[in-house]
């Protein structure tokens, strides 16, 4: 991606002492993202939310963790769609994901009035992170279908007319 728009900010809150920046919609209402990253908050009755799409980034981990939630995780309720930054700084856990970082706990944020600390890598976002790294090194089972033998070409041709749409 072209993540140049967003050195402007992030040199801003590095001077300011932050690592990152997290981008709110024009209301300064709801989450959008994180500079080069998506985001999703933890709630204290088991609740994960993440942005819906739209001015977001489609990440393929955004993805990944939000199947992962949804199938493998039922005592959490998903919740893909407006993030109030409200609920951010009530919440329990925070963490940004991506194809580099993989995840990524968010451990403090502030608006300037409000500010949240959060325990680094708390107990939802580590289970997701276990099981996530876990189907990428294979010591947990891949119940989607993710991983590919490289050297299966038949497996490869049907994972790329998933990926398309087109039929094998």
């Amino acid at each position: 991606g072209n993540y140049a728009p967003c050195f402007a900010s992030q040199q801003k809150a590095k001077a300011e002492g932050f690592n990152d920046v997290i981008y709110a919609d024009v209301t300064a209402t709801y989450i959008e993202e994180v500079a080069a990253a998506n985001m999703f908050v933890v709630t204290k009755d088991g609740t994960v939310y993440t942005p819906d799409l739209g001015q977001i980034l489609p990440g393929v981990t955004r993805d990944s963790i939000i199947q992962i939630v949804g199938k493998l995780m039922p005592e959490l309720k998903l919740v893909v769609g407006q993030v109030p930054l409200d609920v951010l700084f009530e919440a329990e856990e925070a963490f940004c994901c991506g194809t580099a970082a993989v995840l990524t706990s968010i451990e403090h944020v502030s608006d300037g009035t409000r500010h949240r600390d959060f325990t680094p890598m708390g107990p939802v976002t580590s289970r997701i992170y276990k099981i996530l790294t876990g189907i990428q090194n294979e010591t947990h089972p891949d119940e989607f279908g993710w991983l590919v033998d490289p050297f299966d070409t038949d497996a490869l041709a049907r994972a790329a007319a998933e990926s398309d749409g087109t039929a094998v």
